[in-house]
């Protein structure tokens, strides 16, 4: 089956997006589908540029896939905005396409204490009345990461609608590789997606790790990106300068993927402290499943989908992610007992291969499109 993924930004990249794409181009290439992507960005130097462009996007996405539609059975489309959704739609339905998209978390369920975020959040009601009494119902199917966005999807998308859950995805194989140690200070724990506290709870994070490091233990902390909002970085800092932890917290800057795996690789540990918000409750962190299959100890909270697989001091640490003595505690904990560390990565890891790998469901996601158009 030839199938069009019409993607909403650049690809490939190392988005956590981009990532689960790929994840879904391998699992449809285990099952002898043909997956084709298709980028919608416009990407220049300029800031300015690529927010007035971005307005333009939903067009461009019907103008391609006005013109390419015709050559697949099915259209797949990926990223967020009811617009560019609807643009898509229209175009694919206007060549007799059928058309499913997926949901990754629960549609404007975002917080964040950006000016951005506060005009955004000005417009959410009419956003979320137009995508899901306009858009949703026109789908013919959803794949969703959670059993709460399959329930979403029921109430709001049309009754005919196929809805299928998919996890978390991880190409495992690729994880298992061998790869060397990073120019780096052992023992350290990583942090790889942008910062923010509304819904990592990053402050407790590096609160954390100050009572770690304040009752002895040697350990680092590799950040691999400094987006945030002004005011989270101002309190970062802060803590950085306040703690003397300069020579503890290090910003890393433009790794590549290979180098990015290792870092992954050696590190101790994932700490994930997921928060109590409403998009947490119906997301699923993807990046888990890239630290599980390679077998590391994962402390995090039992927030959302992630209470359905892992269990409390089997396969993972739960922690209060509001308290910062807890989390402390569970680094403390997993930096001594490397028995119990081994322990809880290697239940991690079965996990990883037993639900979250492309092979595990590839045959899921294959009927799911199959069932589209029969």
């Amino acid at each position: 089956m030839n199938i069009l993924i019409v993607y909403r930004g650049n690809y490939p990249a190392l988005t956590a997006g981009s990532k689960r794409l790929s994840n879904y181009i391998k699992a449809l290439q285990i099952e002898k589908h043909n997956p084709v992507v298709l980028p919608i960005q416009f990407k220049s130097r300029f800031r300015l540029f690529d927010i007035v462009t971005s307005y333009f996007i939903p067009l461009l996405a019907f103008i391609k896939v006005i013109r390419m539609a015709s050559c697949y059975s099915v259209v797949f489309v990926y990223g967020p905005g009811w617009i560019f959704k609807l643009s898509t739609m229209t175009a694919s339905k206007i060549r007799g396409k059928r058309v499913a998209t997926e949901l990754n978390e629960k549609p404007y369920s975002i917080e964040g204490g950006s000016r951005r975020d506060i005009l955004r959040d000005l417009f959410k009601p009419f956003h979320k009345v137009c995508l899901t009494k306009i858009v949703f119902p026109k789908f013919d199917g959803f794949i969703v990461i959670s059993e709460p966005l399959a329930r979403y999807t029921r109430f709001y998308g049309k009754d005919k609608a196929i809805i299928c859950k998919v996890p978390i995805l991880v190409d495992f194989e690729l994880y298992q590789k061998k790869v060397g140690k990073p120019d780096c200070h052992l023992p350290y724990i990583v942090n790889t997606a942008s910062l923010n506290d509304h819904k990592d709870g990053i402050i407790n994070v590096f609160k954390a790790l100050t009572r770690v490091i304040n009752r002895g233990f040697d350990l680092h902390f590799y950040l691999t990106s400094r987006v945030s909002p002004k005011e989270l970085l101002i309190e970062i800092d802060t803590i950085i300068s306040e703690n003397k932890l300069e020579g503890r917290v290090t910003f890393l800057d433009g790794l590549d993927e290979e180098t990015l795996l290792s870092y992954q690789a050696h590190c101790s540990m994932l700490v994930l402290n997921k928060v109590e918000t409403e998009q947490n409750r119906y997301n699923f962190a993807t990046k888990l499943g890239e630290f599980l299959a390679l077998g590391k100890p994962v402390i995090t909270t039992a927030i959302g989908e992630v209470k359905h697989y892992l269990k409390d001091n089997i396969s993972c640490l739960y922690v209060d992610p509001s308290n910062e003595i807890e989390i402390s505690d569970a680094i403390i904990r997993l930096l001594k007992d490397e028995s119990l560390s081994g322990k809880i990565g290697d239940n991690g890891k079965i996990i990883a291969e037993k639900h979250f790998d492309v092979k595990s469901q590839s045959k899921r996601i294959s009927d799911f499109f199959t069932r589209l158009i029969y």
